[in-house]
């Protein structure tokens, strides 16, 4: 054997020798892996991230304290007062320092009282009312965004084979126009349907990567940059009553009592204003001394 190719045999033999001991990895290992969220799921992370529903939360402490506030009586205001003065008579020249201390306290007018903590207490139920309205409303969007992402990755689905079967199609095409069997233009016209299929391919995935955007910000970034959504659309019920649709609704659907809770608190408020013609109470009190 020349010296040249046993080398390479050597060569070759040392370099299978390194590589058996060392761990290759696997295509499972190497295929990144996407995190994959359900409906309910995506639903949880919005509720606990949108900052929709931080805001109303944040309405809902604010009404905390002004209630808080609406019950706290008025604070007491207490004086301090010194002085030092000479009596104005050669004969004795008497020196003297007057100290005293003053206290007053506003005491309010109860109807007055009772109307702002009334209105306060309105307004602590209406920002109650508006963070389940929140929460109606969040869910809806994420519904919406999910089956929206759904029907456009089907969408996807369908053109993909779509594709498949046109190039199949035009590739014989092709076949029958190279063997004679068809004219020249035929071969073109299926090179176009080709070349529109990709473009409505093409436009499909650019909307499935818009829609996978705009969910993942209905949960403030909590998906990610890459994720996959599982479920299936789920059919309503046959049948549905218009009426009592309407009339649960109108009873218990958040937006009209949160609009109630705030003429409530409207009409508390102008309470309040008429009870404060009425003038409060202020109780004095003193002490003073001299030495």
């Amino acid at each position: 054997m020349p010296a040249r190719l046993w080398n390479c045999v050597v060569l070759m033999t040392v370099m299978v020798a390194g590589t058996s001991g060392m761990p290759m990895p696997s295509f499972a290992q190497a295929k990144e892996q996407m995190p994959t969220f359900d409906l309910d799921r995506i639903i949880d992370l919005a509720l606990e991230r949108n900052p929709a529903i931080l805001g109303a939360q944040s309405a809902i402490e604010q009404n905390e304290g002004r209630q808080v506030q609406a019950g706290a009586y008025p604070n007491p205001t207490v004086g301090l007062q010194t002085a030092d003065a000479t009596i104005r008579d050669p004969s004795n020249g008497i020196r003297i320092i007057e100290r005293g201390v003053t206290v007053h306290q506003t005491v309010e007018w109860p109807g007055m009282r009772a109307a702002r903590q009334d209105a306060a207490a309105a307004g602590l139920a209406g920002a109650t009312i508006g963070l389940d309205e929140a929460k109606l409303n969040l869910i809806a969007e994420v519904k919406q965004a999910f089956y929206e992402l759904l029907l456009a990755e089907r969408t996807v689905d369908l053109l993909q084979q779509n594709l498949e079967i046109v190039q199949e199609v035009a590739r014989i095409v092709r076949a029958r126009v190279r063997s004679g069997e068809g004219p020249q233009f035929e071969a073109v016209k299926a090179d176009v349907e080709v070349l529109k299929a990709k473009q409505e391919m093409t436009k499909a995935k650019n909307s499935v990567r818009v829609k996978l955007v705009g969910l993942d910000t209905l949960t403030a970034g909590a998906l990610g940059p890459r994720y996959k959504v599982e479920g299936d659309f789920r059919s309503l019920r046959d049948r549905l009553d218009p009426e009592q649709m309407a009339a649960r609704d109108l009873s218990q659907h958040p937006i009209l009592k949160r609009q109630g809770k705030l003429v409530e608190q409207a009409e508390l408020t102008v309470d309040k204003e008429r009870q404060s013609r009425v003038p409060n109470v202020t109780l004095f009190g003193g002490y003073a001394r001299e030495v």
